[in-house]
Formats: C-alpha cells, sequence, structure tokens
C-alpha cells in the first residue's frame, strides 16, 4: 500500500507542473505594488529654480494617486559652490505646500521624505 500512495503522490506532482515562473509570480507582484506606492525624484545638478518646479509638479501630480511617499534626494551639496541650497530650498517650498501632503522628514543624507495625505 505504501507503493501505492507513493505512485499516486507522483502522478499527482507530475500533472501539477509547477514552474518557478509561476510559482514565484505572486512574491513579485506585490513587491512591484510596495514599490508603486514609493516615488522617487532626484534633484542632484538642478539649480534651484529647477529643483522648485520639479518639486510643485511632483506634489500637484501625485495628490490623488496611490502614492504614500515621495522621497526628495537633494545631496549632500558636495559640488555646491559654497554651502548646500537644495535641502534648504526644498523645504522651503514644502513649507509653502502644507496642503499636499501630511508631513515630512529629512534624513542624513538630506533625503527628504514627503508623507502624502490618504485620500
Amino acid at each position: 500500500m505504501i507503493n501505492s500512495d507513493r505512485a499516486r503522490f507522483e502522478e499527482a506532482l507530475s500533472k501539477e507542473k509547477i514552474s518557478s515562473g509561476r510559482k514565484f509570480k505572486g512574491l513579485q507582484e506585490r513587491k512591484k505594488s510596495i514599490n508603486d506606492k514609493i516615488k522617487k525624484v532626484d534633484l542632484h545638478g538642478s539649480d534651484r529654480e529647477r529643483a522648485e518646479e520639479i518639486i510643485i509638479t511632483t506634489l500637484k501630480s501625485n495628490l490623488y494617486s496611490k502614492i504614500s511617499k515621495i522621497v526628495i534626494v537633494c545631496g549632500k551639496g558636495i559640488h555646491s559652490k559654497g554651502h548646500p541650497v537644495l535641502r534648504a530650498h526644498a523645504e522651503n517650498v514644502l513649507s509653502g505646500m502644507k496642503n499636499y501632503y501630511e508631513r515630512y522628514t529629512v534624513d542624513l543624507n538630506n533625503n527628504i521624505t514627503v508623507y502624502m495625505r490618504k485620500r
């Protein structure tokens, strides 16, 4: 009887046809949906006016989307003449647009994470 159970098990496995692509498809879709909720905007190489335009456009265009966070990469200002200016300017722009987001945080690398309002 043990042999017949094993034979039925092997027969069932041979009919199932599990492929590695199909096996992990759900996991890939979940990772994609998580990544879709965070938008990254890089301001490297932008001057103040262009950075302001990018921030305003990004916030307005994602107001009603499913984006939950927007990460604004300002950089440390190593290549700036004098001191870094993008982060301070980005914060000034954000302070004038408080109705578009809940809050924002700044990390040690001058990345600003904007937490969008839930709509």
